[in-house]
């Protein structure tokens, strides 16, 4: 299935500004799986296409200098990220943004990474997709992700699996994982998945701990002992980015995961002294206050 590096890369989703709150204090920053999944590519050059929907209120949002403006909308997607002292986190979604429209896409073929942040792709977008993808990898936080009052909790209704069993290459973590499988022990999550997702690639991450690698009916647990960070936000959606990238590169997906790990825990490791994510102007920030 190797695909090489020459194909255009498209990436789907809805941005997100979120405020973050851990041991250090709270952080108003710019975020979402569609912006931490671009910046592997971007770090190596790609050009890429970026298919969201634009808000004027968040224009300066980085992701936005490669989003094909084709849908706009006054609302954006804020969220409020709580870590306790395990690095634990809870989410809660104070404003949602508008679905991704199933003409708010490439009209070429592309190697295709979905990324929502909350239900913003359709089962029948995604479908749609699939016909215009020379492979199609994808995250499921944001196609399980439900909200109930301002809450973020996990939900695996139908539609979720109506759009994963699309994908060629899943990320998710073992939270996810659990909620997805309704099982809570590691050998049954990885059994229910591989009867559940046969024909895909299933990565499976635990923070810094094992990794779970399901394809072709096989679990492959790769051993990682890696270290922990405080604020782990895009973590996940980095690794789906650099992931991607290294199986485009090297079609060993075993290979992948070891490269894409190293790259993740370097990516985190800086952003403790760096604004790998941007931090939001003073104007937004205002604004938000309201919603929040």
């Amino acid at each position: 299935m190797k695909q090489g590096l020459t194909s255009e890369i498209c990436i789907y989703g809805n941005p997100t500004l979120d405020i973050i709150e851990d041991s250090r204090g709270v952080k108003w920053s710019y975020g979402g799986g569609v912006y931490y999944t671009s910046l592997p590519f971007l770090e190596k050059g790609f050009k890429l296409k970026i298919y969201s929907t634009v808000s004027y209120s968040i224009i300066n949002h980085p992701v936005f200098k490669y989003v094909v403006p084709l849908q706009y909308s006054k609302a954006y997607n804020v969220f409020h990220i709580k870590y306790d002292e395990k690095g634990s986190r809870t989410l809660e979604l104070l404003q949602e943004a508008t679905p991704l429209y199933n003409w708010n896409m490439s009209e070429d073929l592309c190697v295709s990474i979905v990324n929502p942040v909350y239900r913003e792709i359709s089962p029948s977008f995604i479908k749609q997709l699939s016909n215009r993808s020379t492979i199609l990898a994808g995250d499921i936080q944001g196609f399980l992700r439900w909200r109930k009052n301002h809450s973020i909790v996990l939900y695996p209704d139908e539609q979720v699996f109506e759009s994963i069993k699309v994908l060629n290459l899943i990320h998710m973590d073992i939270e996810e994982a659990r909620a997805l499988t309704g099982e809570g022990e590691i050998g049954f999550v990885a059994a229910k998945l591989q009867n559940v997702l046969k024909d895909q690639i299933v990565v499976v991450t635990d923070g810094p701990s094992n990794i779970l690698l399901i394809q072709g009916g096989k679990t492959k647990v790769i051993h990682h002992v890696g270290e922990s960070f405080p604020d782990t936000t895009g973590a996940g959606d980095f690794f789906l980015g650099v992931l991607t990238y290294y199986y485009l590169a090297t079609n060993d997906i075993v290979e992948s995961v070891f490269k894409g790990v190293v790259a993740t825990e370097k990516w985190l490791a800086k952003k403790g002294f760096i604004a790998a994510n941007h931090l939001v102007e003073n104007t937004v920030q205002s604004s938000a206050k309201d919603i929040s």
